[in-house]
């Protein structure tokens, strides 16, 4: 038996499944039909709107201890089970999965119609504790590691992978894909962690992200962009002053363009010191390049003699490091 395992994605923050689990299913089942395991012409409606037929693999949906399937236990959650016989009332007797005789019970209509389905692609997460002989698992590049490890981990012959090369956004504001290769991919999941961070952790990822250099620049943007004037201001200002207005080309670590208006004083002030601030921190990253002999400086080549060269190498360098 095989069983898939659809890993999924989140766009803006939504899951968003790479293919849908019941559709797997459903193809599943249409390839065991054709095969002839799985006869048709007796099925039964199940909770996504699919159909069961005698062999077929089904999972149950909610806990229910009034459900015994013999000595081995009552109906849980995930629990996958093989259809015996569809009855006529709608109620379904199924045998647990990996047991050859006994381990059964019947499940009432209203639990088959609500609470029951296809049970041959199941999420990495339903994955857990499951032994099957094939694996199929279908991944992307925003797949989690921990979650890459349990699904290609279910099968006792062979577990195989296929992954999405077009699961990435491009932006937070655009569902357009980034097409990426089937390498680039797994290595992105492999370096994704989906475990849970303590609270100290969790601090220390706080801290990290609203004291980095991207979010300063995102910040210094920001403020420099809230502080513009209208075209129309613009006009205004350069006809009293005589002076025709022009963008300045000074970048701040050779990366953040710093605003060639008026800025007024508060605004000032907070531009002023996020630019000593980025400034600051390429300086201290150039400099722990160097005390690492940090392999990108020696393709910058080496440091010139003459200093106008000089600064411009260490300006380059600068642009780097930051």
């Amino acid at each position: 038996m095989s069983i898939y395992c659809p890993l999924s994605v989140e766009l803006h923050g939504v899951p968003y499944p790479l293919w849908g689990i019941v559709d797997l299913g459903a193809r599943a089942r249409e390839d065991r039909i054709r095969a002839g395991v799985v006869d048709p012409s007796r099925s039964v409606g199940l909770a996504e709107g699919t159909w069961a037929s005698v062999c077929d693999l089904v999972i149950t949906r909610r806990n229910d201890r009034r459900l015994i399937a013999g000595k081995a236990g009552w109906v849980r959650n995930g629990d996958r089970w093989t259809v015996l016989a569809v009855h006529d009332d709608g109620s379904v007797a199924v045998r647990r999965a990996g047991h050859q005789r006994g381990a059964a019970v019947v499940l009432p209509a209203a639990y088959v119609a609500e609470r029951l389905d296809l049970g041959y692609a199941v999420t990495s997460h339903r994955a857990q504790g499951l032994a099957v002989d094939t694996a199929h698992v279908i991944a992307g590049a925003a797949t989690a590691r921990e979650n890459l490890y349990v699904a290609l981990t279910r099968g006792r012959e062979a577990n195989h992978v296929y992954v999405a090369t077009d699961s990435e956004p491009v932006e937070v504001d655009t569902f357009r894909p980034e097409r990426v290769t089937g390498a680039e991919a797994l290595s992105r999941a492999l370096r994704t962690s989906g475990a849970e961070l303590s609270a100290h952790q969790a601090e220390r990822v706080e801290e990290e992200h609203w004291d980095s250099l991207a979010q300063w620049a995102a910040e210094y943007r920001t403020i420099a962009a809230a502080a513009k004037p209208s075209l129309s201001e613009m006009v205004v200002a350069t006809r009293i002053s005589g002076q025709g207005f022009r963008q300045s080309q000074r970048l701040i670590v050779g990366l953040i363009p710093e605003p060639s208006w008026p800025v007024p004083g508060d605004l000032r002030d907070g531009l002023t010191d996020l630019k000593n601030r980025i400034e600051n921190r390429s300086q201290q990253r150039l400099a722990e390049a160097f005390r690492a002999d940090g392999p990108w400086l020696a393709a910058l080549g080496p440091v010139p003699t003459e200093d106008r060269a000089r600064r411009r190498w260490h300006a380059a360098a600068l642009t780097v490091a930051a």
